[in-house]
């Protein structure tokens, strides 16, 4: 997994194929080929969604979480053919860091960790990060234009009791398959809840929106390479979406209310 602006070089197996090796061809047809020009013609060596945690009563619930979400990940890369060159570049930065509240009328109500907080408060949060991002702080290229397009910066993971408890149910020795099935929650970086759509009023309410789409979406954590692929070109909303409390992609499971 990369710590710097290129592949990891350290205590990890060398790799034989890096973004030095792309050229316009390499990986015109591949699945995740997206991902990979992206970082090519950004200049930003790095891909991966921002993980953020909003619970803290069980470290070793978190922990085992976030192994099996990069187990899957890597996973689905050798799935897809993916692994020869993306896995050296995958960086899942993990948030929950101290913010500040805000009382009703704007004031400051004091420093608060992420615990609790709602996908209005974290979807703050990344907006304020991305808005900030640094060579210094994410690596070389982060501030070119082309980097503020990637998928890094448009969504980010959300990841919250329910979330931690469709793994807690699983033995640590189960099939792979089944840990497909956790969920994350995909959080819009783009999606403005003080504007509504003209579809407002016709569904039902799911955290303050009664329109079909709110912003953010249950998803299996098998898709979360897929979405990121999938992001450079098309919204949140158009990607298998299902509302709440519908799970993506295929809406055949819901999640607890």
């Amino acid at each position: 997994m990369s710590t710097e602006n290129g592949p990891t070089t350290s205590d990890a197996a060398p790799y034989s194929f890096t973004l030095k090796d792309l050229n316009a061809s390499t990986w015109a047809d591949h699945p995740l080929g997206r991902t990979a020009y992206g970082m090519k013609r950004s200049g930003f060596h790095r891909w991966g969604f921002v993980i953020y945690r909003t619970t803290y009563d069980d470290d070793a619930a978190w922990e085992r979480y976030v192994e099996v979400l990069k187990r899957i990940a890597r996973s689905v890369l050798v799935d897809e053919g993916g692994d020869v060159l993306l896995e050296q570049y995958m960086d899942c930065k993990q948030f929950s860091p101290a913010f500040s509240r805000l009382n009703i009328d704007g004031s400051r109500a004091g420093n608060a960790t992420l615990e609790g907080a709602s996908k209005a408060e974290v979807r703050k949060h990344f907006i304020s990060w991305r808005e900030a991002r640094s060579e210094e702080r994410d690596g070389p290229g982060a501030t070119k234009d082309r980097a503020k397009r990637l998928p890094r910066f448009k969504h980010c993971v959300y990841v919250d009791r329910k979330c931690l408890d469709t793994l807690a149910g699983l033995p640590a020795d189960c099939d792979e398959e089944k840990l497909f099935n956790v969920v994350a929650v995909v959080i819009d970086g783009s999606f403005d809840e003080k504007t509504p759509g003209d579809d407002e009023g016709l569904y039902p309410d799911i955290e303050g929106c009664t329109a079909r789409y709110v912003g953010w979406r249950y998803e299996d954590i098998e898709m979360l390479v897929d979405t990121y692929e999938e992001s450079h070109n098309y919204p949140l909303s158009h990607i298998d979406y299902k509302r709440p409390p519908l799970i993506s992609p295929n809406g055949r499971r819901s999640m607890p209310a």
